[in-house]
C-alpha cells in the first residue's frame, strides 16, 4: 500500500507541522525516510488516530446477478474466507449482493461497504474477480478507493468467459422481461380506455396492434434493443415509470 505525503496527513488529521513532527518523534505516527530527505507516512497509523485507536478492517465482497445463482454466492464467500485466512487477513465483515453488475440500483450491501470506505474504516476489500465489484468502471473504483488508501485484492485476474456470457445473457433476459411487462401494462390501460368510446376504441386498438408489430420487429434483432428503448420512451411520454427500464436497456 502506497504511503501518504505530509500534506495529506496534515489535511486528514487537521494538525500543524510541529505536531506532525512531534508525533513522528514520539512514535505516534510511523514514517519512512526517503532518499530525498522527505517522509513517507504510514496510512494505518494516521487512520488509527483519526478513528480514535480503531484499526481499519478487511472486508469481503461477493455478488451474483440472479437469485438462481445463490449457490455460487455461497461458494464465492467460502473462497474469499479461505483466501483471507491463508493470507493472514482478519476479516471484519462480509457483504453480499444479488444484483446486476451493470447497475447499482439494487446493490444495498455494496453501498454499505462504500459508506465504510468513505468513513475511513476500510483497509482492504477482497473480491474473487474484478467484475464482482463492477462490470463497468472497475478502474474508476480502484482510483477512488486509492484516494482513501483502500487496497482492492482480486483473487484471480482470469475470468471464465463462458460463465460471464451466461450471466450477461441472464441479466439482459431479466431486463427485457421487465421491459415487456411494462409494455403489456401500458397496452392494457389503453384497451380499458378504448372500451369507454366505440369511436376511439377502433383507433386505439389499431394503435396497439401497430405497437405490437413494431415491438416484435425490433425484438427480432438484438442489435436494435437500444432503439427499442428509445422508441418506447418516445411513444409513452406520460408514463414516467418506464424510464428506469429504458435507461437500464441503454446501459449495455
Amino acid at each position: 500500500m502506497k504511503g501518504m505525503k505530509a500534506k495529506e496527513v496534515l489535511e486528514t488529521l487537521q494538525i500543524s507541522r510541529q505536531t506532525l513532527q512531534r508525533w513522528r518523534e514520539q512514535g505516534i505516527l510511523k514514517a519512512r525516510k526517503l532518499p530525498n530527505g522527505r517522509y513517507d507516512w504510514d496510512p494505518e497509523s494516521v487512520y488509527a488516530i483519526l478513528n480514535k485507536g480503531e484499526q481499519r478492517g478487511t472486508y469481503l465482497y461477493a455478488r451474483v446477478s440472479t437469485p438462481k445463482q445463490k449457490a455460487d454466492l455461497a461458494h464465492q464467500v467460502e473462497n474469499l474466507q479461505t483466501f483471507a485466512m491463508k493470507n493472514g487477513y482478519q476479516v471484519n465483515g462480509v457483504f453480499q449482493d444479488v444484483a446486476s453488475g451493470i447497475s447499482f440500483e439494487k446493490r444495498k450491501e455494496f453501498f454499505k461497504l462504500l459508506d465504510l470506505v468513505l468513513a475511513h474504516k476500510v483497509q482492504r476489500i477482497i473480491i474473487t474477480y474484478k467484475d464482482r465489484l463492477s462490470r463497468v468502471g472497475f478502474d474508476l473504483f480502484k482510483y477512488l478507493f486509492a484516494k482513501y488508501h483502500v487496497e482492492i485484492v482480486v483473487m484471480s485476474e482470469i475470468t471464465d468467459k463462458k460463465t460471464d456470457q451466461q450471466e450477461i445473457f441472464e441479466e439482459i433476459t431479466s431486463l427485457l422481461h421487465a421491459f415487456s411487462m411494462r409494455m403489456d401494462s401500458g397496452r392494457r390501460k389503453k384497451l380499458r380506455e378504448a372500451i369507454n368510446s366505440d369511436e376511439e376504441s377502433e383507433v386505439k386498438l389499431h394503435g396497439t396492434k401497430n405497437e405490437k408489430e413494431q415491438a416484435a420487429s425490433l425484438s427480432t434483432d438484438s442489435s436494435k434493443s437500444d432503439w427499442a428503448a428509445v422508441w418506447l420512451l418516445d411513444r409513452t411520454p406520460c408514463d414516467s415509470s418506464l424510464t428506469p427500464e429504458v435507461w437500464d436497456l441503454r446501459s449495455f
